[in-house]
């Protein structure tokens, strides 16, 4: 290609990356200069072109039914929904808020149905999860649904000397 303008392509683009140019190295110059993505450029000598990657930012968003009125902090969500923008990268460790973050009154999170944006998703039973920091590696926007169930009070009833004429203890919830 010496002496030709011509702009270069990477053969791939690894998941959870944005291409962002060209470093150019030769003989003469070293690692100097940096060819913008979809740049026409001229080499005149030979010289290596190392494809530059940074990581894309995605987004964490959690979805509640709207039955619901739902709470994050002292703030009514809006929608029913919750997104951390920019929340997490390919390198960095997606990290999920934790149940108590939300509050339902009357009702407790069961467990979240989990998508990531690369098309797996999962049931997680919260009983056994520690949300938290889940690892690197992943890559596209993330939504979790919660799944809601009614939190069950135990009333018990006593007769101070007197009789009950049913059970002595019985259990409500909200609905």
């Amino acid at each position: 290609f010496h002496g030709i303008n011509k702009t270069f392509t990477p053969s791939s683009i690894p998941n959870g990356y944005t291409f962002t140019g060209w470093l150019v190295s030769n003989a003469s110059t070293g690692n100097g200069s940096t060819i913008a993505p979809n740049t026409a450029f001229t080499l005149n000598t030979d010289a290596t072109l190392t494809a530059q990657f940074d990581p894309i930012s995605y987004d964490i968003t959690y979805t509640f039914d709207e039955k619901y009125t739902v709470y994050h902090g002292d703030t009514e969500l809006q929608n029913n929904s919750y997104t951390a923008e920019n929340a997490y990268n390919v390198e960095t460790n997606l990290t999920l808020l934790n149940n108590d973050d939300f509050t339902i009154h009357g009702y407790t999170i069961k467990n979240w149905t989990f998508v990531r944006g690369d098309g797996a998703s999962a049931n997680w039973n919260t009983a056994g999860l520690v949300f938290g920091e889940l690892g690197t590696g992943f890559y596209g926007d993330v939504v979790i649904k919660a799944v809601i169930e009614p939190v069950e009070y135990t009333v018990t009833y006593e007769a101070n000397n007197g009789t009950l004429s049913s059970e002595a203890t019985k259990k409500y919830d909200i609905e």
